[in-house]
């Protein structure tokens, strides 16, 4: 086997270990970045200032987490588009249009802001962090257009990376 595939693959694992152990979402985006080098980031600061520019100027926000996900909490206007393959289509998005995409972490999303660059859209963003991150820095989640106080973790080991606090109970099925 060729070096720079192990040294890709001890890369990897080194960086989810030491994710896993930081506990910060954002601390698994060189990790992500060696499947996706290409595509851009912004982070929830940035994210929060777009979200407050007139209606016309903010970003269409997508959430590629599961149904179940979605309806625990969410970004304030995100619309949810399924995490494996969206029908990018149905999305209506311009090529003009700034998308941001998130999902818990931004590996979901990672994988999605690839193919609308590759679909055409010009101006689209990794959330950082994810859902998760911008939870846990105490920016407003919604559910059903009201403040919501918890995520959906995902499962294990990724509620590790959420403040226990905000973390909602995992269905038992």
């Amino acid at each position: 086997m060729k070096l720079w595939v192990w040294i890709a693959g001890i890369s990897l694992a080194l960086g989810m270990l030491l994710s896993v152990v930081a506990r910060s979402p954002a601390s698994l985006k060189p990790v992500i970045a060696v499947w996706f080098p290409e595509i851009a980031w912004v982070d929830a600061q940035t994210l929060s200032g777009w979200m407050n520019r007139e209606p016309s100027e903010r970003p269409v926000i997508l959430d590629v987490r599961t149904k179940e996900e979605f309806e625990v909490s969410h970004l304030e206007s995100a619309v949810r588009a399924e995490p494996g393959r969206p029908d990018i289509a149905a999305l209506n998005l311009r090529a003009d249009s700034t998308v941001v995409v998130y999902c818990s972490l931004g590996v979901r999303s990672a994988a999605i802001v690839d193919e609308l660059e590759a679909a055409g859209v010009a101006k689209v963003y990794n959330l950082e962090g994810g859902i998760f991150d911008w939870a846990n820095e105490g920016r407003p989640i919604f559910r059903d257009g009201k403040p919501a106080h918890q995520v959906h973790p995902y499962g294990e080991p990724w509620r590790l990376y959420l403040k226990s606090e905000l973390r909602a109970p995992l269905s038992a099925d």
